[in-house]
């Protein structure tokens, strides 16, 4: 009897892997066939698959909002620090293939959250999460020695992400100027994506042009932090691809 149990469940197993390996090729294959048809001399079945593949990028890209927003929601609630850290992962994987898809539409989000730390430790203490799920970028941070701009953006999820997504986040990054704790790594996606010349520049042009004494302060601050050579710049400008 225990055999025949066995053998069901080992069945089972294995119907279940091939169901899952089945569907994973059958969603490549179901792409292939799209993109053949944007060729097809049809041109309302051309016109189709390239509808669906945009729609199945936009679908995506709301998926992973939508899974952060959640997630953030999650990290608020629980007490159980292994759990914490796998959701911190997972977020930081999100943020970085929403930053590959060069998502415009996630730029509020990433802004949001532009000193999130890529880098997790292996064990966050009870109830650090909990305050990470309302966001402060300053608790969690990696210790590894900063030598390049691409060592230093590279502790920052969000921002590495807004880089690659490029000039369309820089209204939503000078928004989070006034944030806690924000100016850096906001500092580095500006010069990453203007340069320190033309990040000064921009940051000069902010402050001739408020009028809100609080911005004003915050440009100047800013300003200030980037003359002083407080935030490290690419060697190249060509770096929304990195």
């Amino acid at each position: 009897m225990r055999v025949a149990r066995r053998v069901t469940v080992l069945t089972a197993a294995l119907l279940f892997g091939c169901q899952v390996v089945l569907g994973a090729s059958s969603d490549k294959v179901d792409i292939r066939t799209r993109i053949q048809h944007l060729y097809s001399s049809d041109r309302a079945v051309a016109k189709e698959a390239e509808n669906d593949l945009i729609g199945q990028r936009v679908a995506l890209t709301h998926e992973l909002i939508e899974g952060i927003e959640k997630h953030q929601a999650e990290l608020r609630e629980i007490d159980d620090p292994i759990r914490a850290r796998d959701i911190l992962r997972g977020i930081d994987a999100s943020v970085n293939v929403l930053g590959e898809m060069r998502s415009v539409e996630a730029v509020p989000i990433l802004a949001a959250m532009i000193g999130f730390p890529r880098v997790i430790p292996e064990d966050i203490p009870a109830g650090l999460h909990r305050a990470w799920g309302a966001y402060n970028g300053s608790l969690i941070m990696s210790v590894r020695l900063i030598e390049t701009w691409e060592d230093d953006i590279g502790r920052y999820s969000a921002a590495s992400a807004l880089v690659k997504i490029g000039e369309p986040c820089i209204p939503a990054v000078i928004e989070q100027l006034m944030g806690y704790q924000t100016i850096h790594p906001c500092l580095l996606v500006l010069v990453g994506l203007r340069g320190a010349e033309g990040t000064e520049a921009l940051l000069t042009q902010l402050l001739e042009e408020t009028a809100d004494e609080k911005k004003k302060a915050r440009y100047a601050i800013t300003l200030e932090y980037l003359r002083k050579g407080m935030v490290k710049v690419p060697e190249s400008n060509d770096v929304s691809g990195q």
